[in-house]
């Protein structure tokens, strides 16, 4: 029945917080720094996470019809709340994060660095803001992912069940390369704005690439093993 903030930053126990509906619509929660399931949102709350002290590998839950705000998170998360949810990715030790969510959810890459491998799973649509991560589309990742790429060249790896991916690449430079890898020829996979290089020999989904002007003049794509569509040089 919370309503009130609460700050556990030092707390070592597994935490469980069972919201109320708060009469300012807010609510802040600073975790502690193991497992954490923040329950019952009100549809008209907004529920800020602090979670920068929750440890790499724990696991973050949230629920309820309201909204969520996640910051700092070095560890996992589940999530099944209805409202709008976003969660923030922190450095990590071991450069790996799942995020796990039943609805649309949007994950903002945040300090999570190159190199580190970003798993999305659960049947809510994902959109995925300034990648600079690798990504791996889970088989229950069903949902459309919408991602916008930092300017780093990664591989978004699908697994053959995962949803439609779209990808705006206009942040990328010319002398970065994203890999598309994975999926099925059920499904489609769209790159928007690219002057980067594409290599995508071993995705099996179609694939649909829309080209910007490349200040080098130069685009290199290795296309992958169905329907290929290359536009707008």
């Amino acid at each position: 029945n919370l309503v009130a903030n609460l700050v556990a930053n030092t707390l070592a126990s597994a935490l469980t917080v069972d919201l109320a509906d708060a009469g300012d619509n807010a609510i802040s929660i600073t975790t502690g720094t193991f497992t954490t399931s923040i329950n019952d949102s009100a549809a008209t709350d907004t529920i800020t996470v602090i979670a920068a002290a929750l440890a790499d590998n724990a696991l973050l839950s949230t629920a309820g019809a309201g909204s969520f705000t996640i910051t700092g998170l070095q560890g996992n998360l589940s999530n099944t709340a209805s409202g709008a949810v976003s969660v923030t990715l922190a450095d990590n030790t071991d450069g790996l994060y799942t995020v796990t969510s039943s609805n649309a959810i949007t994950v903002n890459n945040g300090t999570a660095q190159i190199g580190d491998t970003i798993t999305l799973a659960g049947a809510g649509a994902k959109t995925v803001n300034a990648l600079l991560a690798n990504l791996t589309l889970h088989a229950t990742n069903t949902g459309t992912t919408n991602v916008t790429t930092g300017d780093a060249s990664l591989t978004i790896n699908a697994n053959a069940a995962a949803g439609a991916l779209t990808v705006d690449g206009a942040a990328l430079d010319q002398d970065k390369t994203l890999t598309l890898a994975g999926g099925a020829n059920a499904t489609n996979a769209t790159v928007n704005n690219l002057v980067a290089n594409l290599v995508a020999n071993t995705l099996a989904s179609a694939l649909t690439v829309d080209l910007a002007d490349a200040g080098d003049n130069a685009i290199s794509i290795t296309t992958g093993t169905f329907t290929t569509s290359i536009n707008d040089s």
